[in-house]
């Protein structure tokens, strides 16, 4: 059954490439043809829809995405992708030509500018905080770049300082930086080579007390131990209460980042296709706190491999003793 809803989904994929290439709408590609066919699919093989490798969430997620972007009025093009690809096509060009998307936008480009940095991951930002407790005008801004450490501009990013090359800290890659909401002084930034150099060269977490002028590692973490730090969540009631997303756990600090427990391990995807079977880690992604709402974090993971299956979970009471924490995998579709 697998092989056959892999079937399916290349096809649909060809289809799309074909009708994006060619520029022309024809009545197969439909997407009301291509859902009722999937749906009778499902329904009459309905343990694919819980199955792990069924791709039911997948096909939800091409069906939720395309239901706004075909046309759903009685017409000759009702249903077909083309015009959509077709529109695309031709913003794709427009902004070839004139480097404009022709789009109402506000958006212009802050800097660094010219900065020379290692050819890995050149010019990615992996950060930004913005200092609403001491600048109300919030044109304090702090980015993390994944090999120049951290920078800062004090008027709206007109001018940029570094904040970290004076250290004299081992610091490359910053993945998150968060602040206390009621202390402009007060930052901690996670580090660690990020997203594109498989999830290495961690050396803890830095703080500052002095708005970004020095920092001071929180907790030392070798970077021989090939692990990740990709993620930092401040209560902002409580700035001395501070998660880290460390690997594929989730960590707690009660006191500033002096002690830490593992309130969380990110569970294994274990995939079965055939006689195969094959275990892959889940690393967190990112953490974020219910507004208003201290006793409820939310996790992302990614997960690498032939089947990659990425989750989010809840956890409840995260600042409970560990029995009493609480774990809830939220459904995607």
């Amino acid at each position: 059954m697998k092989r056959f809803f892999f079937l399916i989904t290349t096809i649909i994929t060809v289809v799309l490439i074909m009708t994006f290439k060619s520029g022309s709408a024809q009545s197969q590609d439909n997407y009301y043809t291509i859902c009722h066919g999937l749906d009778s699919f499902y329904n009459n093989h309905p343990n694919l829809k819980i199955e792990e490798d069924g791709g039911f969430m997948e096909f939800l997620r091409w069906k939720e995405f395309w239901r706004t972007r075909v046309s759903n009025v009685d017409s000759l093009t009702k249903g077909l992708f083309n015009p959509y690809l077709s529109a695309l096509q031709n913003s794709v060009r427009r902004k070839d030509t004139d480097g404009s998307t022709r789009l109402p936008s506000d958006w212009h480009y802050l800097g660094p500018m010219n900065v020379s940095t290692q050819m890995m991951c050149n010019g990615q930002v992996s950060a930004v905080y913005i200092d609403t407790a001491s600048d109300n005008t919030m044109r304090t801004i702090y980015v993390g770049t994944n090999s120049s450490g951290i920078w800062k501009t004090t008027d709206g990013g007109n001018n940029w300082i570094n904040v970290t090359d004076g250290s004299g800290l081992l610091i490359n890659g910053i993945t998150s930086i968060v602040g206390d909401p009621n202390n402009g002084n007060l930052l901690y930034a996670s580090t660690s080579a990020g997203f594109l150099v498989n999830h290495t060269y961690c050396t803890g977490i830095i703080k500052s007390v002095d708005a970004g002028l020095s920092w001071s590692k929180v907790d030392s973490i070798s970077p021989l131990l090939n692990k990740s730090l990709n993620g930092l969540l401040l209560d902002p009631n409580h700035p001395q209460r501070i998660f880290a997303l460390y690997d594929t756990t989730v960590m707690r600090s009660m006191d500033g980042g002096i002690h830490w427990t593992t309130i969380f391990g990110i569970p294994k995807y274990i995939g079965h296709h055939g006689n195969d079977t094959w275990i892959q880690a889940r690393f967190g992604r990112n953490i974020i706190m219910k507004p208003g709402d201290a006793d409820h974090i939310y996790v992302s993971t990614d997960c690498w491999g032939p089947y990659p299956r990425s989750q989010v979970w809840e956890i409840t009471n995260p600042f409970a003793d560990t029995t009493v924490i609480s774990t809830t995998q939220l459904v995607l579709c």
